[in-house]
């Protein structure tokens, strides 16, 4: 593949899906024909329960096979190996399932353990400070309230290394000053040498804070919002989740050649 996409970006930040099917049990529940996603950036998915959302992060990060298709990173398929995805994309585990015997740190080293090539300790410590771990670090999962989960959770998507990160629905049960000091770290490592892929609820995260938004219904991406698109909407937000609503609410005519760059 060529072109000024596959050159303005560094290639371990490139994220090429072609004539992809996602699914569980057989059953198809993702349909992409083309989706290029590069960065550094910040992708938002947004879409009503149930259209595909979480199958998609699970698919990109090795969680899931491929019913058929391709996953490229840096121009190399994937698609029959869930093991090279798992080690070239950061993934935010399931805030549920974390070992409750363990402590926050201990949780953390293990994750890092996997992949990890140097160090991740100086390198994340601003997001390490706006999610407050410190103040429970060595304490035992089985302690932690739903919040604190999520942190911790949140927090190992990033210590293997990868620059290329997902996050499924990512700020769930969290305090507003926390929300707050979070949502301003992840825009700037978005803005320096991360791509991140987040799924979302809210209309307005994606508007303030995503470089990129995807509107997924039925499994199948049906609206792009690149950078100038979500400009436009950044002096009416409201105006932005009424229109993102009424798009869930009706359906949008298929865009399933999605570029964005």
């Amino acid at each position: 593949m060529d072109g000024p996409f596959m050159t303005a970006f560094p290639p371990s930040l490139t994220v090429v899906l072609h004539d992809v099917i996602c699914g569980a049990g057989g059953q198809a529940l993702v349909q992409i024909e083309q989706l290029e996603m590069a960065g550094p950036g910040w992708v938002g998915i947004i879409g009503a329960n149930g259209s595909g959302k979480t199958t998609l992060l699970k698919s990109l990060g090795g969680r899931l096979s491929l019913l058929s298709g391709s996953i490229l990173l840096d121009g190399e398929a994937h698609e029959a190996s869930r093991s090279a995805l798992a080690q070239r994309i950061g993934f935010m585990p399931d805030a549920a399932c974390l070992p409750s015997d363990l402590t926050g740190r201990m949780v953390s080293d293990l994750v890092a353990a996997q992949t990890a090539e140097a160090d991740q300790t100086q390198a994340l410590a601003a997001l390490r400070e706006a999610l407050g771990l410190e103040r429970f670090w060595a304490r035992p999962v089985a302690h932690y309230s739903a919040g604190m989960k999520q942190r911790l959770a949140l927090y190992c998507a990033f210590v293997g290394g990868q620059r290329i990160v997902l996050l499924d629905e990512p700020f769930n049960w969290l305090d507003p000053v926390s929300l707050f000091d979070l949502k301003q770290v992840l825009r700037d490592m978005a803005q320096s040498d991360y791509l991140l892929i987040t799924t979302l609820h809210e209309p307005t995260i994606l508007l303030t804070s995503c470089t990129y938004g995807l509107l997924l219904e039925g499994g199948r991406v049906r609206m792009t919002l690149k950078q100038a698109d979500l400009q436009r909407f950044s002096q009416n937000p409201a105006g932005f989740e009424a229109y993102v609503v009424s798009a869930l609410r009706t359906g949008v005519p298929g865009m399933e050649r999605a570029v964005i760059a």
